[in-house]
């Protein structure tokens, strides 16, 4: 029979239990039969159990360890994700033109005739073989009726 971890309620104690032996590679390390005085029987138990404690422990660390490099791991590819999302809205940003202004409700005549001078000059930029239209020929904003756009 093989214990590990805490012996059972009987193993030492001051009653008549099993003899038991135990062995640590090969070796006898303790035999019930053999009686012990209570502070030497404390004595083995501890140096039984410290090398059990000090294990766990150590384990512990490894857990605790293991998950700060996980941690410090995941942190790490969060922040490479977002430099890459970062660049690639600064990329689209760039190649993106910004979007208009709000305009006003109602604009002025002279400010329509501004926007239409601007469009024109645009469009004769972007396409030489375009028609231009005589100056006034364009519908005059005042006479536009807004729901037929």
């Amino acid at each position: 029979m093989q214990f590990s971890g805490e012996p059972p309620v009987w193993y030492r104690s001051p009653g008549s239990g099993p003899r038991v032996r135990v062995y640590d590679g090969g070796t006898l390390v303790d035999d019930t039969q053999i009686r012990l005085s209570p502070e030497d029987d404390k004595s083995m138990r501890e140096t039984a159990f410290r090398a059990l404690q000090e294990e766990q422990q150590l384990e512990a660390i490894k857990r605790l360890e293991r998950t700060a490099r996980r941690e410090e791991s995941r942190r790490q590819q969060e922040e490479r994700e977002a430099a890459r999302a970062q660049t690639k809205t600064a990329e689209v940003s760039h190649t993106t033109e910004s979007p208009p202004e709000v305009l006003p409700e109602s604009l002025d005549p002279e400010m329509v005739d501004r926007l239409k001078s601007i469009i024109s000059s645009y469009d004769r930029a972007n396409n030489p073989e375009a028609i231009e239209l005589p100056a006034g020929s364009a519908p005059d904003a005042t006479q536009t009726d807004a729901a037929t756009y």
